[in-house]
């Protein structure tokens, strides 16, 4: 074996052993065992059992939270539609010369889309109380930042010979905007908003969990009271809403 391919063969087994202890590590951390899975079976399956069958004399109180699900993601959503529009002009390398701007809008972006919605709610929640307000808040400023960053690619994918072409009839900055860039970016704009509108109804039947209303509050209050068949039926009813949002879009 020549000594290129020892080290090549060296530097694969220690890449290996590399990813082993990773995982090794993960799984010693987490407590991951399969004694913990069979120990557990038991209960897992008592809890199981106890679930059926669904209750459905609680139908008529999961209408009023589904329906405000919905409500919360379309606010959600359509708030950030409006305000990524001219994030994503400053945050877009083709459309915002000064640099200062440019980076200082990433980060914003990269802050409000890095944190979790269910912590933006945990947070308006202390800040506004309870209800469903906190759940729009958390689900526009988490979105906000995935738009415009979306919104802002779109922008730099643009074709500069068409913007050129605009420029080069003497439009202002203006023009150039709504006669080249807006007009190749909508179809592209549209789509990213009906994805996270989508992402949004997912998102907003977890955040009552934190209080931020919609059926995610009705959900845990179940489960916290230990209302084993009503927990079921506002499953049925989470995935029955996510199925026929999901098959609209």
């Amino acid at each position: 074996m020549k000594i290129a391919e020892k080290r090549k063969f060296w530097r694969k087994g220690i890449i290996a052993l590399f990813i082993i202890g990773i995982y090794y590590w993960s799984v010693k951390w987490t407590d991951m065992t399969i004694t913990h899975l069979v120990t557990g079976g038991p209960h897992m399956w008592n809890f199981i059992v106890r679930l059926f069958p669904p209750d459905p004399t609680v139908l008529k109180k999961m209408v009023d939270p589904l329906i405000q699900t919905i409500q919360i993601a379309l606010l959600g959503t359509t708030i950030p539609t409006i305000l990524a529009v001219p994030l994503g002009f400053l945050a877009a390398k083709n459309t915002t010369v000064n640099k200062s701007v440019y980076y200082a809008t990433r980060g914003l972006l990269n802050l409000f889309r890095g944190i979790s919605e269910l912590v933006w709610a945990l947070l308006f929640v202390s800040m506004l109380g309870l209800g469903a307000f906190p759940g729009v808040m958390a689900l526009a400023v988490h979105a906000s930042g995935g738009l415009s960053k979306f919104y802002a690619e779109s922008i730099e994918a643009t074709d500069p010979c068409v913007i050129e072409a605009i420029r080069a009839t003497g439009a202002s900055r203006l023009k150039v905007v709504f006669y080249a860039i807006l007009p190749q970016c909508i179809p592209l704009f549209l789509s990213y908003s009906l994805y996270y509108f989508e992402h949004n109804i997912r998102a907003s039947t977890i955040l009552g969990f934190v209080g931020a209303g919609g059926i995610g509050f009705m959900f845990v209050t179940t489960l916290k009271y230990l209302k084993s068949q009503e927990v079921l039926t506002s499953l049925i009813g989470i995935g029955l809403l996510l199925a026929l949002i999901g098959s609209t879009n």
